[in-house]
């Protein structure tokens, strides 16, 4: 249903990787709760798959409830 390494069409999400970022939010991923590039950035030192050139990052401060959300199935 998830796989990163899929896009939409054959995977429930789109930029499920993490891979493409515009101003620290992933594209295609709507930022709820927190700010881009405080509450949540594009990390380029921390990746999870060999293929990965990026991932998100949660900066948490204890306090805020930093949410990014995106609807199952939507590919634009």
């Amino acid at each position: 249903m998830v796989d990163p390494n899929l896009d939409a069409g054959t995977n429930y999400l789109t930029n499920s990787s993490f891979e493409e970022f515009t101003s620290n939010v992933p594209d295609k991923w709507t930022l709820v709760t927190g700010s881009a590039g405080t509450s949540v950035v594009k990390d380029v030192s921390n990746v999870y798959r060999s293929t990965s050139t990026a991932s998100l990052t949660f900066v948490g401060d204890g306090a805020e409830l930093t949410q990014v959300t995106q609807t199952f199935g939507v590919s634009t």
